[in-house]
């Protein structure tokens, strides 16, 4: 129980730090910046859309969007493929660590079914030290007991996996 109790803190303190970065660092207002960027653009001023996409935000979008707009100062021709440039080296940074979480909770679960197998190991070699009246209440209390370690294992994968999926939603919005 302990090893899927850190195994799960690991997991928790993963998704806790992916939850603030999507959330707070990453998460700009596109509707807004769109509106401010495509009114800056319309005045054909370059330079302080450039300004503004730096003054919003050094991640996602906003980085981007002054990359292009910097190629198009030199080579217009350049800004599709600085737009894809940008944007595969980019997307690392949004889904870093994300992988690690479904190899927590599998490995949590993992853990479990071990506990389990290990604690039915023991509950039948009890069987064979006790004697016949006691055989039976402890063989049902062996059983019974083995079962924890898979019941908590499945509980926290779940945890673990939930949020695994909660913040692949984030990183794609």
């Amino acid at each position: 129980v302990i090893t899927m109790l850190v195994i799960a803190f690991i997991g928790l303190v993963i998704i806790f730090e992916r939850l603030v970065m999507l959330y707070f660092v990453y998460n700009i207002d596109f509707k807004k910046f769109i509106l401010n960027l495509k009114r800056v653009l319309s005045s054909e001023d370059i330079p302080r859309a450039i300004k503004l996409c730096r003054n919003v935000s050094t991640t996602s979008l906003p980085r981007i969007t002054q990359r292009a707009l910097e190629a198009a100062e030199t080579d217009p021709t350049t800004v599709k493929g600085t737009i894809e440039e940008e944007t595969i080296s980019f997307l690392p940074n949004i889904e870093r660590r994300l992988s690690i979480l479904p190899a927590c909770g599998t490995a949590i679960m993992l853990v479990g079914i071990l506990g389990t197998i290990d604690s039915l190991w023991s509950a039948f070699h009890s069987i064979d030290v006790l004697d016949t009246s006691q055989k039976q209440a402890s063989l049902a209390h062996g059983i019974a007991g083995s079962l924890y370690p898979t019941a908590f294992g499945l509980l926290f994968c779940m945890v673990i996996l939930s949020g695994h999926y909660i913040l692949k939603g984030l990183a794609l919005n």
